[in-house]
């Protein structure tokens, strides 16, 4: 009578007739009254127990089926996880020191750093989490408990270590917090100056609880509007930057020095601005180049040193004969008015520019309106005069003072 051999999840593996032997897999199946069957069943058991130990996989195996890989560069157990291909099963050591005899792809859990670690061939490489317990240089995720404006809280927050010390704080507070004040048994108490706070945001080592500088622990914010923070003397240029209203009062304007490495920021009480009126006052300005000028919509575009005159199909147009002028089409402005004018023009109402003449003219010579967009001599009888030549020059260009 036959044996039927069923799999766990009762398939029929095979009929095992009377007498035989069935090699279909990686174990000998004795059949009933087979002569010599405890050789065979002594290396089923073998088999077993020494996983298949073989430097190549066994040729019939079947689902599930455990394989140690005995090759020098694997000696791993390995299991047949979809009937066809072998998956590698990676050890995994617990312990402080740095294993030895390693194979690629060993895990190691580092108990002293609290790290997971993968044998890359020639050393471990960090899995996770990235950064040790000692490591200099690191981010640490904390669970702090302290005290906010109501109550006595837990708030996580980020650590940000340079050199193994702290130097600042990442943290998102609750709602209706605005500060928090850690415990004095808490990790980042130890970290941070004891007096100090953790507010919403990034928090230096040492700043102020009430100022928020941290200047004389030695910590700073680099770059844009934070190089104020940098400033022994910038008590008004803090206040500019912190200040969350508007208020009818002026600011002192923080100016950064690139000279010398004592003083990187600093403030002058003669130069304010008030942004409840948008009013800059100061002592005193000056400019590189020589003329004010205003915008205005021109009907069409014209070049520099062009004589304007109110007219045209918009605000002005280049002068013609007898025409009043009101100015001079300007190159650089030292000064300009109406700035925010889309498509306007500058056009220079005082001051010193270039001007286009039609004729030749005399250092002195009082101009007028010519044809063109141009300018000429007066000569007797001519109403209008807007500028005095500088110099002597011939058709083309002369550099004039707008009156």
């Amino acid at each position: 009578m036959p044996y039927i051999l069923n799999k766990t999840n009762g398939n029929v593996l095979t009929t095992l007739e009377d007498s035989s032997v069935d090699v279909s897999t990686s174990l000998t199946f004795v059949g009933k009254n087979y002569s010599g069957y405890g050789e065979s069943v002594n290396e089923n058991f073998l088999k077993l127990l020494e996983n298949f130990s073989n430097s190549t996989p066994p040729d019939k195996p079947i689902l599930g089926q455990i394989w140690f890989n005995s090759n020098s560069d694997t000696r791993r157990l390995e299991v047949c996880y979809d009937g066809k291909n072998f998956k590698g099963v990676a050890s995994l050591r617990v312990q402080s020191a740095t294993p030895s005899s390693n194979l690629q792809g060993d895990l190691w859990w580092d108990s002293t750093n609290k790290q997971l670690k993968a044998y890359d061939g020639s050393a471990y490489v960090v899995v996770g989490p990235v950064t040790s317990k000692t490591a200099r240089s690191s981010w640490a995720y904390d669970e702090e408990k302290g005290t906010d404006n109501t109550d006595v809280v837990t708030y996580p927050v980020m650590k940000g270590k340079v050199g193994g010390v702290t130097i600042l704080t990442i943290a998102k507070l609750g709602t209706e917090s605005k500060t928090f004040v850690p415990d004095a048994g808490s990790n980042i108490y130890s970290d941070i100056n004891p007096d100090a706070v953790v507010k919403k945001g990034i928090t230096l080592v040492g700043a102020d609880k009430t100022t928020g500088s941290s200047i004389e622990s030695g910590y700073y914010f680099w770059g844009t509007a934070a190089e104020s923070l940098t400033a022994v003397t910038a008590t008004n240029a803090l206040k500019l930057i912190s200040t969350a209203t508007r208020s009818n009062t002026d600011f002192y304007v923080p100016f950064v020095s690139s000279i010398g490495q004592s003083s990187f920021v600093y403030t002058t009480s003669t130069f304010s601005i008030n942004p409840n009126t948008n009013v800059l006052k100061t002592t005193a300005t000056a400019a590189r180049y020589a003329d004010l000028a205003e915008k205005y919509l021109a009907d069409r575009s014209y070049t520099v040193g062009t004589v304007m005159a109110v007219g045209g199909t918009a605000e002005v147009t280049a002068c013609k004969l007898g025409d009043r002028a009101i100015g001079v089409v300007s190159a650089n402005p030292a000064f300009i008015m109406n700035e925010g004018l889309a498509n306007g023009i500058a056009v220079a109402l005082k001051g010193r520019v270039q001007v286009k003449i039609e004729s030749t003219c005399k250092k002195g010579d009082r101009l007028t309106t010519g044809n063109n967009g141009r300018a000429r001599p007066t000569v007797i009888g001519d109403p209008d005069v807007f500028a005095i030549a500088l110099h002597d020059a011939s058709m083309g260009m002369v550099e004039a003072v707008i009156l």
